[in-house]
């Protein structure tokens, strides 16, 4: 058996051990194991779209019902995206001049996601 002092001994250097290791583990993880390329899940637009020259086409507003109605009023006068600078922006870009049905579908997606943004929906 254990002396009494080595398990104190013991008991403390687990103490501390305990602590510093979610320390020691994170400094490890976060300065000596990177990984080796990074992915965002995205892609890149090559080259790069400016919005300067995109006018917003409103192709139905939601209903009071579907909890989407911003109530910042400046919304509103909204027409162009200059006009939106410093807020979020959910942007579809449609191809083509007639994409009735598939706009339609991916503007009830992008509301959706709208939705899940909780308390920063009108950021």
């Amino acid at each position: 058996m254990l002396r009494n002092q080595t398990k104190k001994n013991l008991i403390f250097w687990l103490i501390v051990s305990v602590c510093a290791a979610p320390v020691v583990l994170a400094t490890l993880t976060y300065y000596v194991f990177k990984p080796s390329k990074l992915s965002n899940y995205g892609e890149l637009i090559e080259p790069p779209i400016t919005f300067d020259t995109f006018t917003i086409e409103e192709i139905s507003r939601p209903t009071s019902e579907s909890a989407l109605i911003d109530t910042n009023a400046s919304i509103d006068s909204v027409t162009s995206l200059n006009a939106l600078k410093g807020r979020w922006i959910l942007a579809y870009i449609a191809q083509g001049d007639n994409c009735a049905e598939e706009c339609k579908d991916n503007l009830y997606l992008t509301r959706q996601v709208r939705l899940m943004t909780g308390k920063n929906r009108f950021r």
